[in-house]
């Protein structure tokens, strides 16, 4: 799978979800359980590559813009997750600078952690056996050393 067709499963679910955490992302997952296990890996090997970019001090030291509280190491995932369900113009921008990653620290924003667990469940929906794949790259806060 390329990065491209990667940004395409991502508008499946429209941006940022709406209060029903699960709804935005039905589509997304229906999608790739109708293909191979080799994409739905692919899938999650690119979810993490991304998520790894986004992984860097300058963003987790920013606080939430609401609040003006300090990110968790938890919430900060989740943040850089929004990023992506935003979409491939919005990850863009926030890695070139163009848009600040702290409009994604939101506390109201609706919660876009649920992408983390896509290709476990189209895996499962797939072949009904657990999800048992580890992706090479680590998307946990402080994982990409460079940026820390």
């Amino acid at each position: 799978m390329t990065f491209q067709e990667f940004w395409r499963l991502i508008a499946l679910i429209g941006g940022y979800p709406v209060a029903d955490e699960r709804e935005p992302f039905r589509a997304l997952e229906e999608e790739l359980a109708g293909r191979e296990m080799e994409e739905i890996t692919s899938f999650e090997d690119l979810l993490a590559s991304a998520l790894f970019r986004l992984d860097r001090r300058t963003y987790a030291d920013l606080p939430t813009i609401d609040t003006g509280r300090s990110q968790s190491s938890d919430s900060f995932l989740y943040n850089r997750c929004a990023v992506v369900v935003a979409g491939e113009v919005a990850y863009e921008s926030v890695l070139a600078g163009s848009r600040s990653f702290q409009d994604y620290t939101h506390s109201c924003l609706p919660s876009s952690e649920r992408i983390l667990y896509v290709a476990q469940r189209a895996h499962e929906r797939k072949t009904g056996t657990p999800w048992e794949y580890v992706s090479a790259v680590d998307y946990e806060t402080g994982s990409n050393e460079s940026e820390w």
